[in-house]
């Protein structure tokens, strides 16, 4: 399972690379027109946005399709892993947000009848506070861009009406890329280590305690 975290993190490398090449091809192009230069930004925040969902999703699915691969490997119990790999992708499937709070709702989804959601959440902030990075400023960066693809309304009209007022600044987008780059990597450590330590204390518990979930 620790290759995950190696897998993970060219996953997550990958999809901010991308968006750096279609970016530079872009700012290649030379011109002046209103149109091109917004639909630029609108094709940035939402390529962002896209990203930030994806990877929200993939920290948690490509943990449990890695777990279910070793676990199908150990037992050959294809039948019962497939149908718990279901029900994994299920919670995946029903994500449709691009915020934190649809990672934790995911969380909830997957691990509630195994161990508590918040112990995870709790993990992953000391987790950040502990490498001195700073969760809330993740997460409002996400909001950010995910407040502001829902302002585009599939269109160009909020940019020309508004344009004076976005925060989002075009000429950043490098270094958006870099510290979400950074978080996201960040969040997919903390994942995997809140669920290897708390699976494990949950595991010692259930041994320790084999009568804990009977009637």
């Amino acid at each position: 399972m620790k290759t995950y975290l190696e897998e993970i993190e060219k996953i997550i490398n990958k999809s901010f690379n991308d968006i750096e090449v279609w970016n530079n091809e872009i700012k290649s192009v030379d011109s002046i027109d209103t149109t091109f230069l917004i639909t630029k930004k609108n094709f940035i925040i939402i390529g962002l946005n896209s990203i930030n969902e994806s990877l929200l999703e993939t920290i948690i699915f490509y943990f449990y399709n890695m777990y279910f691969d070793s676990l199908l490997v150990e037992t050959g119990y294809c039948n019962y892993i497939n149908y718990e790999k279901h029900k994994i992708e299920q919670v995946i499937s029903w994500n449709h947000d691009w915020s934190f709070k649809w990672f934790s709702s995911m969380l909830w989804d997957t691990v509630w009848s195994i161990i508590w959601k918040w112990k995870i959440e709790k993990f992953i902030e000391s987790y950040f506070e502990k490498n001195k990075k700073n969760l809330s400023l993740f997460k409002e960066k996400l909001n950010d861009i995910y407040d502001l693809r829902n302002k585009l309304w599939h269109n160009s009209e909020f940019y020309f009406q508004n344009n004076s007022k976005i925060k989002f600044e075009i000429n950043d987008l490098e270094k958006n890329i870099v510290i979400l780059k950074e978080w996201f990597i960040d969040l997919s450590k903390a994942y995997f280590s809140s669920m290897d330590n708390l699976l494990d204390l949950q595991y010692k518990i259930l041994n320790k305690f084999p009568n804990i979930n009977k009637k």
